[in-house]
Order: structure tokens, then sequence, then C-alpha cells
């Protein structure tokens, strides 16, 4: 499995990570502008949840620029569920993308492993035609005994039996 990000999926990664940070900003930054409109029962000035906010955008850019398949996508799922606050299907891009990054196969790593199955099976199917015909290539066919007796069939008694 290749580990690495290619360069395309770099450049979607950080389209995303800059439409997600548009999307905190869209989110957070009304409520700084105007604080009249922010509610206090709603927990931490919205600055804190918006400088959160990038903080993960600028840790997920971070982990694009380590190549590493497996942390980009990582950081990028993580990044989906940042404070939102109610604008959640703002993340899902995110999300999307880090799933799609951290469970990606590689192509050739998968056509191996089936060619490597596909050639077990017919070295398994071939030993067992060998065995059938009695070739060297499997367990030699047992001779004949003499003193094989045939299983008796077992009648059930019923009263017509009796």
């Amino acid at each position: 499995m290749s580990t690495y990000l290619t360069k395309r999926e770099k450049q979607i990664g950080a389209a995303i990570a800059v439409f997600t940070l548009a999307g905190f900003l869209f989110t957070w930054l009304p409520f700084i502008v105007s604080p009249n409109t922010y509610k206090a029962a709603k927990g931490a000035h919205p600055l804190e949840y918006l400088l959160v906010g990038v903080a993960m955008v600028v840790a997920a850019l971070i982990g694009l620029l380590f190549s590493r398949r497996l942390i980009g996508g990582a950081l990028f799922m993580i990044l989906a569920f940042g404070p939102w606050g109610n604008s959640i299907l703002l993340g899902f891009p995110a999300l999307a993308f880090g799933a799609f990054t951290a469970f990606k196969r590689d192509p050739k790593t998968i056509a191996a492993r089936r060619e490597e199955a596909e050639r077990r099976r017919e070295e398994r199917q071939a030993a067992k035609l060998a065995a059938k015909t009695g070739s060297k290539g499997g367990k030699p066919v047992p001779a004949p005994s003499k003193r094989y007796t045939p299983p008796q069939s077992s009648r059930r008694r019923t009263k017509k039996n009796n």
C-alpha cells in the first residue's frame, strides 16, 4: 500500500482546508464583529472557537506536508468535528477527504494479493487432482483391504419389523 499522498491529493486537501477555514470564518466572524448577537449561555467566546478552528486547519495542513496518508487523513477527519456551531455540514468535505485518504488502498498491492490468492488456489486444486488420480504429486491411494467390512444399513425398528 502506498503510504504517501500524491501531489493531486495534496492539492485537493489544501483546497478543502481553505474551504474549511472559510467555513470557520463564516461561522464565527459575525459573532466577533457584532458581539450583541452572541449569547453568553453558549459557552466560550466566539473568538476562542475561531482560534481553535484555525489551529485545527493549520494542523491538518501540516499533516499534508508530512505526506503520510494515515496522518493526513486522520487530521482531516478530526478537523471535521471541530467547533462548527450550527454549521456542522461545512465539515463534511473534510471528513470525506480524510476517510478517503486514510483508508485508500494501492491498486498495485490489491492486484498482487489477488494474483497470490489465485496462485495458491490453483496449487491446491492441482494437489487435489493429483491425489485423486494417484500420481506422485499428492497422497498415494491406499491398497484395498481384505479385512474391510462395509457398514451395515441401519434400520429403525418399527412395528412391522418386530
